[in-house]
């Protein structure tokens, strides 16, 4: 059965903390997945992920050593400078003899050597303190963008563009990079260069703020994610996931007008945006305009054709409205193939009953119930059924 709207849509996960002094909370394997997933993602520069997840390893392992040191390492790829050093002091206070950690500080205390010259105006020695932190770790973002930095001031703009470029190509998310590079570029002459780098500064500013308002949402903090997803699009106004959330929060708050509009907006940027066919279907079935909805599942499924469900709401409609009983069970019967859930045996036992085929409806929502013993629907529809079947008989 399609989702009927019955209580408010859910838009945050409410989690529990308890720890008990008997039992651990996690198991090691836990931890393993969250340091190698941690791993991956600085392989690929993802270093905002990173540190998620080996955040999440030390609320299992507090005194894990290595996990700090990797901690400490991200956090200065992603310009954390306190937090570096913070993990870089516990590491040495678990073990203070450790050469990872004494290396690390010893960068660190270059590069912000580096600043307090750089602020003075003693332009060439910070530039010999971001070299001495590049000996060390050649592959530490920050200084390369403190020298572009540097001779940005200098108006030495050409010189300036290499250091901004390695600075990228060793933490491709440097909103800064991008925007000095970008500067450095239009000061230069070279607008579609700067353009292109003003772009990316954009796109990928956009998306910090999309994620910040994604976070704010989980926690069910609404008034925070809207502002947010507002300005997501603020920096692009391209943005379509940030219209696409904005029409589930118009939703939740049952102002369908506003969320068809937010909704056509997306689909105007991303026409193959197969999430957001599926949801204006969704609120067009609410709002009781069943062919827009019908065509909006549609286009979900040619964008998408195993979107479950897609599958499971325009097969609902099909058979609701007797419009395609065959695509009607065809649909239903592939979405319970891709996930066998209860509401999804409904619809194929629904469909089903309406082609007369009643055996098969009675065992499909045989299995609904099996799943859902206790749901009056799927009870009643049982009931309709059988009676069906009886008739049949006579």
């Amino acid at each position: 059965m399609i989702n009927s709207y019955k209580g408010r849509v859910a838009f945050f996960l409410l989690i529990v903390s308890l720890n008990f002094c008997s039992f651990p909370l996690y198991s090691e394997s836990e931890f393993q997945t969250h340091l190698q997933k941690a791993n991956l993602y600085a392989s690929q520069r993802e270093f905002l992920k990173a540190v998620e997840h080996l955040s999440e390893a030390l609320n299992i392992e507090p005194r894990h050593i290595d996990a700090h040191v990797q901690l400490a390492i991200a956090c200065s790829r992603l310009g954390w400078i306190d937090k570096a050093v913070e993990s870089y002091a516990i590491v040495l206070h678990l073990d203070p003899n450790l050469p990872t950690a004494q290396y690390g500080l010893k960068v660190l205390g270059h590069y912000q050597l580096g600043l307090i010259h750089a602020r003075k105006g003693a332009f060439e020695k910070a530039k010999t303190q971001y070299h001495l932190a590049l000996e060390l770790d050649p592959d530490l973002s920050l200084p390369h963008f403190q020298l572009g930095y540097l001779l940005t001031q200098q108006g030495r703009f050409e010189e300036a563009v290499p250091f901004y470029q390695k600075a990228i190509a060793l933490y491709p998310n440097h909103t800064g990079a991008y925007y000095q590079l970008a500067n450095a570029y239009f000061r230069m002459g070279e607008q579609e260069d700067g353009k292109r780098q003003l772009e990316k500064f954009r796109e990928i500013k956009a998306k910090q703020r999309f994620n910040l308002a994604e976070r704010s949402l989980k926690k069910g903090e609404i008034d925070e994610a809207l502002t947010a997803f507002q300005r997501t699009l603020d920096m692009d106004a391209a943005f379509a996931p940030a219209y696409a959330r904005l029409s589930a929060i118009a939703l939740q708050e049952n102002d369908l007008e506003t969320a068809v509009e937010y909704l056509q907006h997306a689909l105007e940027i991303r026409p193959n945006f197969a999430a957001g066919h599926y949801q204006l279907g969704s609120i067009y079935h609410k709002q009781g305009e069943i062919e827009k909805a019908i065509e909006s599942f549609e286009n979900a499924l040619n964008l998408e054709p195993n979107f479950t469900l897609a599958c499971n709401a325009l097969a609902w409609l099909y058979a609701e409205n007797d419009k395609n009983i065959d695509g009607a069970i065809t649909l239903a019967t592939r979405a319970v193939k891709l996930k066998p859930a209860a509401s999804y045996w409904d619809t194929l036992a629904y469909a089903l009953y309406k082609a007369g085929r009643y055996k098969e409806a009675a065992d499909a929502i045989a299995k609904a119930l099996n799943l859902q013993p206790s749901d009056l629907d799927y009870t009643a529809r049982q009931k309709s059924i059988q009676k069906a079947i009886d008739e049949q008989k006579k």
